[in-house]
């Protein structure tokens, strides 16, 4: 975590309001980015899901810990206001998954971490612009936002419950492109998933008119994507798959196959997050394969490490 974190800060990997600089050979770009992405934080669920089944609370509490380190240096390095409360959420998730017997006080740690993640929201917006504007290193940067902070805080409070109140349904894009489109894009969505930003960057650049440099750019939503797909025929398309998925994939990853069904379903419960709020579902196919081949990997470890267990 800590050499893939130096890597990508120095090759500005994954950085919001930064400009990427040059590509390295055999994409490794993409490489570390998902790693530190999907990979990481998947091994260190494993491990807190290990803990678990061995009744193990010191080597629980250590994933904990490193957990709140990936979210914590996940903001600093890429400027994403969703990681801390993401990694909140993977632990709510893999409890809801039944991969971990929570107690109340960590009830109350999660609690805290999710407050805090949801002051920090309008924080690290004016991080990531201070990001884009100058050429601070990122300590000073982080330090200079909290002193915007310091001049309102309950201001502060309130816009991040507003930004999450409206970025996690979707529903500040749904309003836009409800108002501002006239047709779907129908037949030309296939068009459109072929660019470079697909669907997020027809949203931004033909509709809302975002300028290609812009320090961030909207995400559609779940919502917003099929809206701007197929109209409200898409959405209720989208709707109806949503609901299948949600039905067929935990009865078949909770049917006795894998190993780790809890680990399997959290990232299920994950890859549904991301998409229902960031709603680059085009774009986001790298996760998804990175989290399965990191799953698989998994999988096959596990069955040669248990005599008698088919690989």
């Amino acid at each position: 975590m800590i050499t893939l974190g130096y890597v990508a800060y120095i090759y500005r990997i994954g950085q919001m309001g930064v400009s990427p600089g040059e590509p390295l050979p055999f994409r490794l770009k993409g490489v570390i980015f998902y790693a530190r992405h999907v990979f990481i934080p998947l091994m260190i669920l494993a491990l807190i899901c290990q803990a678990s089944r061995m009744e193990s609370r010191r080597l629980m509490g250590f994933g904990w810990v490193l957990l709140a380190l990936h979210g914590v240096s996940d903001t600093l390095l890429r400027g994403s206001r969703i990681s801390i409360l993401l990694c909140a959420l993977l632990v709510v998730f893999l409890y809801a998954s039944g991969g971990v017997k929570i107690r109340r006080k960590e009830i109350l740690v999660l609690a805290v971490i999710a407050s805090g993640a949801i002051f920090l929201f309008p924080i690290v917006t004016d991080y990531r612009i201070l990001q884009y504007q100058t050429n601070s290193v990122f300590f000073e940067n982080i330090v200079n936002a909290f002193n915007f902070a310091n001049k309102d805080v309950w201001a502060v409070l309130k816009s991040g419950i507003y930004s999450v109140y409206t970025r996690i349904p979707g529903l500040e894009t749904a309003w836009a492109v409800s108002s501002l489109i006239d047709h779907p894009l129908g037949p030309r969505l296939a068009e459109i998933i072929r660019t470079p930003f697909g669907v997020t960057g027809y949203l931004n650049f033909n509709i809302y008119q975002v300028s290609a440099e812009a320090y961030t750019l909207f995400a559609p939503g779940f919502v917003g994507w099929f809206y701007l797909a197929g109209g409200w025929a898409g959405l209720a398309i989208g709707g109806v798959a949503l609901a299948l998925l949600c039905v067929w994939l935990p009865r078949w990853i909770y049917s006795g196959r894998l190993l780790w069904p809890q680990l399997a379903n959290t990232f299920l419960l994950w890859v549904l997050f991301i998409s229902l709020t960031d709603g680059a579902l085009d774009n986001n196919f790298l996760l998804f394969a990175t989290g399965l081949a990191s799953l698989t990997a998994l999988e096959f470890f596990e069955r040669a490490m248990k005599p008698g267990v088919s690989a």
